[in-house]
């Protein structure tokens, strides 16, 4: 018989023998739990030259060089016939200046001089050319490949199809994004007809902020520094697909990042904030070094107000508010230029290492926006 328990069909009969019901407990827990780690976008634009055509050269050339084989007869004949009439020239002589006049002369004189230039003008013909080499010897690069990396933090990178093909064959205005998703940091193109992205980067960490340094971005190169919970950083270059660490495993801060910035119009400088509080400066060819900060606490202040009463902060506690706590590395130049007393130390140990300066803003975390 039918009823509630049971279910009636042609193939036979079916009845309940469990009732499943969802725990409102954890429903909410699971609702109420807030994203740790939110979807952050970077668009970055490049302008690519312009491919040009094979063929364009050829058909100018052809035609350049009729109308000058045409230009060389046309002032030959008269010269010729200037010999018939007995006119000689010197084998020193050139042709073309045979019987040069004061109006010629002055001509020649000024055609000369109009190519020169001071030496402290800027030379707009050459200007690109050297100062692209220029940047191209100093900036430094990504030392690891990160297709045959063996490092256990890169879980797995997916690239697209003949990604470095298609890249060169771009030509004008091109806007790349740059966002990450759970444990991957994606790399793909605006507006393009491809749903797969360039690039997809999986990590062991979750990545929680990044930024692209517009002042070296170009069709060559993109430098993306990466954050992480971890405290970890992924130098990246999505051009090469190449990587370098820094802070890793949290050697020098193990706070998660919460915000990273390059500083302006800088090629290695960026600034990273954690969830502890500090900020830290980076340059991104350096290595890590053995970094241990100062303690607030550790550090006795005594402050006063203008007339000389005590004022409301008591002597020894460090207000966030009213300064910044800076803890100088030992390859800092004041704390190498004498500051520093570590005895014995030697040059390999001061070498300028990361993090380049270490600052205590707060004591509550830092959220970049």
């Amino acid at each position: 018989m039918e009823n509630d328990s049971t279910f009636v069909a042609p193939e036979g009969v079916y009845s309940v023998t469990e009732e499943h019901k969802p725990s409102l407990v954890g429903q909410h827990t699971v609702n109420s739990i807030p994203v740790l780690f939110p979807t952050r976008l970077s668009p970055v634009t490049i302008r690519y030259p312009p491919t040009k055509s094979a063929s364009s050269p050829g058909i100018s050339h052809l035609l350049g060089g009729s109308r000058e084989k045409e230009y060389k007869k046309d002032k030959v004949v008269p010269i010729l016939r200037d010999r018939e009439d007995g006119a000689s020239v010197s084998s020193s002589d050139d042709p073309d200046d045979a019987s040069p006049d004061v109006s010629t002369a002055a001509i020649t004189d000024n055609v000369k001089s109009s190519p020169m230039v001071p030496h402290d003008s800027p030379n707009n013909i050459f200007s690109h050319n050297p100062g692209g080499l220029g940047k191209k010897k100093t900036i430094a690069r990504p030392k690891h490949n990160m297709r045959t990396t063996s490092s256990t933090f890169i879980t797995r990178l997916q690239n697209a199809d003949n990604l470095h093909k298609n890249l060169q064959l771009k030509q004008g205005e091109i806007t790349f994004l740059f966002y990450n998703s759970a444990k991957s940091f994606v790399w793909t193109e605006a507006g393009a007809k491809v749903k797969e992205p360039l690039a997809r980067i999986h990590f062991s960490a979750h990545p929680t902020c990044h930024d692209v340094n517009l002042a070296t971005v170009c069709p060559e190169r993109i430098d993306v520094i990466i954050g992480f919970n971890t405290g970890d950083l992924l130098w990246f270059d999505p051009m090469s697909s190449r990587y370098g660490r820094l802070n890793k495993q949290g050697r020098i801060c193990n706070s998660p990042c919460t915000s990273i910035r390059w500083v302006p119009n800088s090629p290695n400088l960026f600034l990273v904030s954690h969830a502890n509080g500090t900020i830290v400066v980076y340059d991104k060819e350096r290595e890590d070094g053995i970094f241990v900060p100062q303690e607030p606490s550790s550090v006795t202040y005594s402050s006063s107000s203008s007339n000389g009463a005590p004022s409301t902060s008591s002597p020894g506690e460090w207000d966030s508010l009213d300064s910044i706590f800076v803890t100088m590395p030992p390859w800092h130049p004041v704390t190498a230029g004498g500051t520093f007393t570590g005895g014995g130390k030697s040059d390999k140990e001061k070498t300028a290492k990361n993090p380049v300066s270490h600052w205590k803003v707060s004591r509550r975390t830092i959220v970049g926006k």
